[in-house]
């Protein structure tokens, strides 16, 4: 509920409405921009966008330049298949080191087929590359953000000749949803808790050879990849009521 309005709303428009006193309304619009997007579109469902992007920005630390709604927003003018893309700055040695990263992801009740429908994705994302890099490039000339920011993307994205600093390397950032099908029968909710901490790091070490494979099979063993996995009790109704429940849809 916090997070919709800086998952919907870029930082130049979050700016506007702090520079106009209005910051108590974020939510409030923005649910509604996102009730109408609903209305529009009764098929998407951004749960499985809104916690790639709250991993991927408070987690990971890789701010987003465009969420999935603003991508989708852009449609017509860009194809483009990421679920977000953030950029993320890190360090070699004592040189920048910048990331563009594409995002991926998918919420089913087999922790396999989320990985394979968030894959089927990746591969589609790896292959319009070029046409993500042209749209990010396009807004900093376009100055879509905030005068701040668009300096800081532009340091990044286009570095100047002599900064020792490169242009940022793809990596990928994936959420999976899944069911865990944890029997809580007789469990107080500390002990269920347990028992799904538990079988989640499970899942994650018979999961992790499959997903390699999947890296290996589309050449992608150079990239970086960044992997959040949620447990969830219901996979396919959980998602839903996470969404009806935070934003009243």
């Amino acid at each position: 509920y916090r997070n919709i309005g800086n998952y919907i709303y870029s930082r130049a428009q979050r700016n506007n409405y702090r520079l106009n006193g209005d910051t108590d309304l974020i939510v409030a619009d923005a649910i509604r921009a996102y009730k109408k997007k609903m209305k529009a579109s009764p098929e998407t469902n951004h749960f499985n966008e809104i916690m790639l992007y709250s991993f991927l920005e408070c987690v990971l630390g890789a701010p987003k330049i465009f969420s999935k709604l603003e991508l989708q927003n852009k449609s017509g003018e860009f194809s483009t298949f990421s679920s977000g893309i953030h950029v993320l700055s890190l360090k070699k040695g004592l040189l920048p080191y910048n990331q563009i990263v594409l995002g991926a992801t998918d919420t089913y009740d087999s922790l396999d087929q989320a990985v394979d429908n968030a894959f089927l994705q990746i591969e589609k994302v790896a292959a319009s590359a070029s046409e993500e890099y042209e749209l990010i490039e396009s807004t900093i000339f376009n100055k879509t953000f905030d005068a701040k920011t668009n300096a800081a993307l532009e340091s990044i994205i286009l570095p100047k000749k002599g900064s020792g600093v490169s242009k940022p390397d793809k990596a990928y950032g994936i959420f999976l949803g899944y069911t865990a099908n944890v029997d809580n029968t007789g469990l107080s909710n500390d002990e269920f808790k347990d028992a799904v901490k538990e079988k989640m790091e499970d899942d994650i070490k018979a999961i992790t050879p499959y997903i390699e494979s999947k890296i290996k099979s589309l050449s992608l063993e150079n990239h970086s990849f960044y992997i959040y996995i949620l447990p969830l009790n219901d996979a396919l109704k959980d998602k839903d009521m996470v969404i009806a429940e935070a934003l009243e849809v």
